[in-house]
């Protein structure tokens, strides 16, 4: 009996959690979702080429 109860109440947490994303996906706004991706695609390639110029900075390179 506690075990029926137990998989009932995985049941009905998955049908909520499925619920839920779904309802995120239907109502997500592309274009907000673009502007954000391109705008965290620029932030990772800034942070990319500060880091190539930072790993060139080495004073064994003086030596």
């Amino acid at each position: 009996m506690n075990e029926t109860d137990s998989v009932k109440d995985t049941t009905e947490d998955m049908k909520l959690q499925y619920t839920t994303t779904l309802t995120a996906l239907e109502g997500l706004d592309y274009a907000a979702a673009i502007s954000d991706f391109a705008e965290n695609q620029m932030v990772l390639d800034a942070t990319r080429k500060s880091f190539a110029q930072v790993q060139d900075l080495s004073l064994f390179k003086y030596i």
